[in-house]
């Protein structure tokens, strides 16, 4: 095998650096897996410390009645169901699991579609 500078490599030589390459993927591979868990694990952390807040403001006890009057104001000033544009209609809306509920309907008319082909 010829060298950069014109003499002769070695079989040797090219095994070597092919081992190396080899050790560097591997290496690498093996590097992106502890960095990924070592995320994994930090990101487990977080969203339990989170979690704990989020759920003490979620599910505050007066939070659900709260919607509830939210809920029924809506539907008070709103006529339902209403037309919002040309395909999108609001039919409903309610309060449950501590959260507002809308319930829509999609309709692009007769013939057509949502999607473009």
């Amino acid at each position: 095998m010829l060298g950069a500078f014109g003499g002769w490599r070695s079989d040797k030589d090219a095994r070597t650096r092919l081992t190396l390459r080899r050790l560097k993927r591997v290496l690498g591979g093996v590097l992106s897996l502890a960095v990924g868990l070592v995320g994994f694990a930090l990101a487990q952390g977080f969203g339990e410390a989170a979690g704990e807040v989020v759920e003490r403001y979620l599910y505050e006890p007066d939070r659900q009645e709260k919607l509830e009057v939210a809920a029924e104001g809506v539907r008070e000033r709103l006529d339902l169901p209403k037309q919002l544009d040309r395909i999108s209609m609001l039919r409903h809306v309610e309060s449950g699991q501590n959260r507002l509920i809308y319930f829509y309907k999609i309709d692009p008319g007769p013939g057509r579609t949502l999607v473009d082909d």
